[in-house]
This record gives structure tokens, sequence and C-alpha cells, in this order.
């Protein structure tokens, strides 16, 4: 199975998903909406085993600032068949604090967005899926002792 096969079934599972939760189980299980995204890595290069990695940005409620970002987590958004090509959107990899981290071994939480980029699949080579549960999970709350 070639990589545009693995990404088109995975953007086919993420719409079932979805619209089956809403569908059918809305009012039953409110807190499990929005599992609709399987996040993965793209593997860049096969002899060094690097990840692609993206830059985005989005604007913080309340402030007249930009956040930039950079990501190698990604959401599938479209798979364009004739062009050899696929829209993914990134996703936020945030620490167990809820700050931006660029190391993949501090992720905690992955966070959607809608910057979206598209990409020529013959630059890449593989693909890493990530556990779901990172998009849905909650930062943990951690109350003052006294």
């Amino acid at each position: 199975m070639n990589l545009r096969e693995v990404l088109r079934k995975t953007m086919n599972v993420q719409d079932v998903v979805y619209d089956f939760m809403s569908s059918y189980f809305r009012n039953l299980l409110p807190g499990r909406m929005g599992e609709d995204t399987i996040p993965f890595m793209l593997l860049a290069d096969e002899s060094s085993g690097d990840y692609f990695e993206a830059i985005g940005y989005f604007y913080r409620p309340g402030t007249r600032g930009v956040t930039v970002f950079e990501t190698h987590f990604f959401r599938i958004e479209d798979v364009h068949e004739k062009e050899g090509t696929i829209t993914i959107s990134l996703l936020i990899p945030l620490d167990v604090d809820g700050e931006i981290t660029t190391s993949v071994c501090e992720v905690y939480k992955l966070k959607k967005t809608k910057c979206c980029l598209t990409l020529c699949l013959n630059k890449f080579c593989g693909i890493q899926f990530v556990d779901p549960r990172l998009v849905t999970r909650n930062l943990p709350v951690v109350e003052p002792k006294w």
C-alpha cells in the first residue's frame, strides 16, 4: 500500500468517525466530540530519518499579536489523486504546561488549527501515526496546596 492510499483511508476514517459521533451520539457522548483527527508525522528523508516540519501561525484571542509555531504533527484534510498532492492542517504541539513545544518528546497535547498546506506526495517516503487521544486530551489542572 502506498502513502497516498494510507492517507486517503485515514481521511475516510476521520470522516466516518465524525459523522457517526455527531449523527448518533451527540447527546450521549458530548465529551467525546471532536475525535475526528488521526494525527501523524511525515517521514521526509528515509536515509536520515528526518520528519517533515512546517511553520504556522495563529492569532491569540484578545491580543493583536501573532504566535508562530513549528510542528511535525498534521491532520489529513484532502487527497488530490490527479495532482498527486495532499492538503494537511497543522497541529500545535503543547507541553504539559500548555506552552508550545518544539521537542517531540515533550508533546502532551495537540491542538487543531486552520493552517493548511498542500504538498506533493513524492517528497515523502513514510508516515508515523500518533495517538489520537493527544488531540482531545485535557491539560492537567494544578491547584495550589494552600
